[in-house]
């Protein structure tokens, strides 16, 4: 039981790690990959107020 638990709490830990390693210049990456793929959809062009 105690190994269970201690493998959960370090599994939990890594995790919150390994989310916090973006921080604002991984965040600025992925958002202009986004912006990339997004560029020509025309669902995208219609939800900023542009003609498709």
């Amino acid at each position: 039981m105690k190994k269970s638990i201690s493998i959960s709490l370090g599994a939990i830990v890594l995790f919150a790690c390994s989310s916090l390693t973006y921080g604002p210049t991984g965040h600025e990456i992925v958002g202009g990959i986004a912006d990339n793929r997004l560029a020509n959809d025309p669902a995208h062009s219609a939800a900023n107020g542009r003609p498709p």
